[in-house]
């Protein structure tokens, strides 16, 4: 199967990555106006001082020149990303994986910290974007697409470079390359997750299509009176062509 990832935004069918996109770029120019206060708001501390973070974490945007980068970044992965998915699954299905997504991020990023025994504000939504997006390449694994105009792709090969992509900024804090290990554990969990709930699906449809003929099928004494009855019929037919032609043959005499 080939696509193209491209942005989708639609009123009708994906209000809700058009929502997050306006409302991520809003946080990021709040976070520049106010020097930081609206991003430090809006996270979430995993020593758990800031309930409400585990709600909006993810439009907790770095503001200034500093949080340009990571505002593309999850403004390219809303537009390409869960444009797609949105699509594919329809805006409720999306916003009910979108906040299971972001519990599970909350939940792995919060163990990381605690047993490290380390502080760390989980912020951005980055991280829940491509949790979500795992879920979708799982159900399409062999799926292509035309990410940039240029040759197809396995999309499988565009998760595995983003989640890198995630995990490389960890590298340089303290105890950070055990941490970005509990930072992309919830992508491959989806990936995991929906890929073998596929498998399953798809083995249950072909049981069923197996065993249907099964439950059609006639017993098998009326497979076998069928086959008597039309020896029955031959035979018949045969003594009626030897009655035929020895009366064609008196007629001859």
């Amino acid at each position: 199967m080939r696509s193209s990832l491209l942005p989708n935004f639609s009123l009708k069918t994906t209000r809700f990555s058009l929502g997050l996109f306006i409302l991520l770029v809003l946080s990021y120019f709040g976070t520049t106006i106010t020097s930081g206060k609206v991003s430090a708001f809006l996270s979430f501390p995993t020593d758990f001082s800031q309930l409400w973070g585990l709600l909006t974490y993810p439009l907790a945007v770095p503001g200034g020149g500093t949080g340009l980068a990571n505002l593309i970044l999850t403004l390219f992965l809303t537009m390409y990303f869960l444009t797609t998915v949105e699509s594919q699954f329809g805006t409720l299905r999306t916003m009910l994986y979108y906040f299971g997504c972001m519990m599970a991020v909350a939940f792995f990023m919060v163990l990381g910290a605690k047993l490290l025994e380390i502080p760390f504000v989980l912020s951005a939504a980055c991280p829940v974007t491509l949790t979500l997006f795992g879920l979708y390449v799982g159900q399409h694994k062999r799926a292509q697409t035309c990410l940039f105009g240029t040759s197809y792709i396995q999309i499988e090969f565009i998760l595995g470079l983003f989640t890198l992509l995630h995990y490389l900024p960890f590298l340089d804090m303290y105890k950070g390359p055990v941490l970005g290990v509990f930072a992309i554990v919830p992508v491959g969990l989806a990936y995991w997750f929906s890929d073998v709930f596929v498998k399953f699906r798809v083995g249950e449809t072909s049981e069923r299509t197996r065993v249907a003929p099964k439950k059609d099928r006639m017993p098998e004494s009326y497979y076998e009176e069928a086959r008597r009855r039309e020896k029955e019929r031959e035979e018949r037919e045969r003594l009626r062509k030897l009655f035929e032609s020895s009366l064609d043959e008196g007629d001859d005499r």
